[in-house]
């Protein structure tokens, strides 16, 4: 069967097997281990280790925004103190600025 091989983690603590049908399997980076002392004697080479997308930190960083910026002039437009507007203008600054 062929199997292709992945690092899934930095330290390379284990190996992401998978086979033509898509099935997946992790198996222990130790040589001891028969699924990677098979691995080791096929001369295959595993894809290397792709750290994951700081994406999520940029939620955060437009969430945050909305609530420092866009948020208070709703709230003003809400209580007759501000336009809606200046809100609608700065909820589309924001979402600008991180598109």
């Amino acid at each position: 069967m062929s199997y292709t091989y992945t690092w899934p983690n930095a330290e390379k603590t284990s190996l992401k097997r998978e086979d033509a049908e898509g099935n997946v399997a992790f198996v222990p980076a130790d040589p001891l281990n028969r699924d990677y002392a098979e691995f080791l004697s096929s001369g295959a080479t595993a894809a290397p280790y792709v750290a994951p997308s700081t994406a999520k930190a940029s939620e955060v960083e437009v969430r945050k925004a909305y609530q420092e910026e866009s948020d208070p002039l709703y709230f003003k437009w809400q209580a007759g103190e501000g336009t809606q507007q200046a809100w609608i203008t700065k909820r589309s600054e924001v979402a600008a600025r991180y598109a």
